[in-house]
């Protein structure tokens, strides 16, 4: 398991490692510590998680996310030390697996990691009956593409030939897509994802 950590203040970031390694120390934490390191490192490897802080010089802000999302199959928990619900709602609706305020304690820090992997979405709770995410699905630039390529009836290679893309990573992104439609195979993911297209 690989996990990235992007974050330009290096004590928080080796302290994040040393956090996640005494949780698992079989997982790889790589850093980035600027947006131009995190974008080479999401375009040369497979990672399992994402963690990046919202403003890292290159960043701007929640709308960095989108380009994010769409170059990385791998779920993206945002770490930043802006709690505003308005803010954490936002990073939501970009299509991020989750949120965690910087003053989190390590037994949160660990409990949203945990639940993330599982493929679970985490956000702070008062964000969450604010705008009652709860029951949006929430789907991203490239994982709408998927769907649509779904929908088309196309398979794993033609979607990984057409969107440049490796077979394993289109198999990533169709687990997630799975999981966020709530369906059991690639049909019913078809036929959720025709009705989402057409309300967007």
């Amino acid at each position: 398991m690989k996990l990235l950590i992007c974050e330009d203040h290096a004590l928080f970031r080796d302290g994040l490692k040393q956090l996640i390694n005494l949780y698992n120390c079989e997982i790889e934490v790589v850093e980035a510590a600027n947006m131009a390191e995190v974008y080479q490192q999401i375009d040369h490897h497979d990672f399992s998680l994402i963690l990046l802080d919202l403003n890292m010089p290159g960043s701007n802000g929640v709308a960095t996310l989108p380009e994010v999302c769409r170059r990385t199959a791998a779920p993206v928990v945002v770490v930043s030390a802006d709690d505003r619900n308005e803010t954490i709602q936002m990073a939501a609706k970009q299509g991020v697996a989750g949120y965690l305020p910087k003053s989190s304690d390590s037994q949160t820090i660990i409990s949203v990691i945990e639940k993330v992997l599982a493929g679970e979405k985490c956000f702070p709770q008062a964000a969450l009956l604010e705008t009652k995410l709860t029951g949006e699905v929430s789907l991203n630039t490239r994982q709408i593409e998927i769907v649509q390529c779904l929908v088309d009836g196309l398979s794993n290679r033609q979607i990984a030939d057409k969107l440049s893309l490796s077979e394993g990573t289109i198999r990533q992104y169709v687990t997630i897509i799975l999981r966020t439609l709530g369906v059991d195979n690639r049909t019913q993911a078809a036929n959720a994802g025709r009705k989402l297209l057409l309300q967007t």
